[in-house]
């Protein structure tokens, strides 16, 4: 593995920084971060990492486009949730964090279109919002078997629409 992928920031909100440069974004690097996450046993250790890491991409190497649509990082985040499913627990669900956006890479990545300026829209198919469910229903059945609500993941769902996000509660939660 060439340098750290994580990187403890003193930003508020504790959050860890997960930045894949070209040089990290290997499987090796997935499964070594999956071993890590999978790996958290203790209560109190759970608790410091639920919502805290971002993940992220250098700049420089995206300079015209979004990452989501380089192939190499769709690759990477596939691996990621492949070998933890319930990776959205970990993820932090703050504005900005573009969680989300990583699941649906991850799931099916064709739901990610150039946007024009630099970025990217999402048109989500019925496979990624399935992968999308599937991914939010592990984190929340991993938060449950932890002792926590399901309510702990629901945050990646406050900047979708009112009405989209309470048909995605619903079926997570089960009410």
């Amino acid at each position: 593995m060439t340098g750290s992928v994580l990187d403890d920031m003193d930003e508020p909100y504790g959050l860890r920084m997960l930045t894949f440069t070209r040089e990290n974004r290997t499987k090796e690097v997935a499964e070594h971060m999956a071993a890590l996450l999978n790996g958290v046993q203790d209560p109190e250790e759970l608790a410091s990492l639920r919502g805290t890491f971002v993940i992220a991409f250098p700049d420089e190497e995206f300079p015209d486009e979004s990452p989501l649509l380089d192939p190499g990082v769709q690759a990477l985040l596939g691996q990621l949730l492949d070998a933890v499913p319930h990776l959205l627990f970990f993820l932090s669900d703050l504005p900005g964090t573009s969680s989300t956006h990583f699941i649906i890479a991850a799931v099916s990545p064709g739901d990610l279109l150039a946007s024009g300026d630099g970025g990217h829209q999402i048109r989500i198919s019925e496979a990624g919002l399935y992968g999308f469910v599937r991914a939010l229903v592990q984190a929340a059945q991993f938060a449950e078997i932890h002792g926590y609500s399901r309510e702990v993941v629901m945050g990646h769902l406050a900047s979708m629409p009112e009405a989209i996000r309470d048909q995605l509660k619903s079926v997570v939660l089960g009410t």
